[in-house]
């Protein structure tokens, strides 16, 4: 009987020394899903600067043979003059 007692006090010390330095050690369960949702708004922020980079690029592309023949344009007219 006394060495079960043993047994029980030092698994109750384990457990109070366990709870004492265990949310000391690791980071909050608050600070981590701060950092999941801090991730998350990243990804979606680079996603959306990746759509607009590549409709800027995909406009100007479009726009690039007008602006082309606008200069032809103008340097015919120029010679014309």
């Amino acid at each position: 009987m006394g060495q079960i007692r043993e047994e029980l006090d030092q698994l109750s010390k384990l457990r109070y020394w366990t709870r004492k330095a265990i949310p000391e050690a690791l980071p909050e369960r608050f600070d981590f899903s701060e950092q999941m949702e801090a991730q998350e708004n990243k990804r979606e922020l680079e996603q959306i600067m990746d759509s607009a980079v590549e409709a800027v690029t995909q406009l100007a592309d479009e726009q690039q043979p007008v602006a082309e023949a606008q200069d032809r344009e103008q340097k015919h007219n120029q010679e014309r003059q």
